[in-house]
């Protein structure tokens, strides 16, 4: 019996178009359902990390294939940017993973805030800085990111603060004002690393 030749390594880039392709002989309709179940079945959301991958691998298979695909991908799947301990620095470096082709095509991108797991005095006070800054952006602005954030897409609980000050604001509350409750409220619900207070 033949050994089974070992596996090539994954291409880096889409190759030249190779007409041998059997997939490329199927009628448009069902290349098009190939593609989706490729690229969006799983996962639901693409949590964008440093050092993720972005573009799969059957967008490097060939030029053809990604030319008919790419539109797929970027403009139907969800984009998640974690924003770790509220640093608003992130956004700027999460802006150099898609090039202006992509950004140009992405339709659904979304923001949330995620927490690193050290807990300690200096740690917490820099979150709570940070967090009161996106707060004030956003009570100055509307939206904490020029890329269309919709906190309300997630569970997090620093989401329903965003809620709470929209709400404040149209019912014509002062910034200061609404910073004391968002103060108060960060501390009982635990949102920048403290132990939340069960009831």
């Amino acid at each position: 019996m033949a050994d089974i030749p070992a596996s090539q390594p994954t291409v880096a880039k889409a190759t030249l178009h190779n007409h041998a392709t059997p997939i490329l002989s199927l009628p448009i309709e069902i290349q098009n359902m190939i593609w989706r179940f490729s690229l969006l079945h799983e996962p639901e959301k693409l949590y964008i990390t440093p050092g993720i991958e972005i573009v799969p691998p059957l967008l490097r298979l060939c030029t053809h294939i990604r030319y008919e695909a790419i539109r797929i991908y970027f403009s139907e799947r969800q984009f998640v940017f974690p924003i770790i301990d509220n640093d608003r620095t992130a956004v700027d470096r999460f802006h150099d993973a898609f090039d202006r082709y992509r950004l140009d095509n992405v339709q659904n991108i979304s923001f949330c805030l995620a927490y690193s797991h050290v807990n300690n005095r200096t740690t917490i006070a820099k979150r709570k800085t940070n967090f009161l800054a996106w707060a004030r952006y956003y009570w100055n602005h509307g939206d904490p990111s020029p890329m269309g954030t919709d906190w309300r897409t997630h569970n997090y609980r620093a989401s329903k603060v965003f809620a709470i000050l929209s709400e404040l604001k149209a019912r014509g509350m002062e910034w200061n004002q609404a910073k004391e409750i968002i103060v108060n409220l960060t501390d009982l619900a635990g949102i920048c690393g403290e132990e939340k207070l069960e009831d």
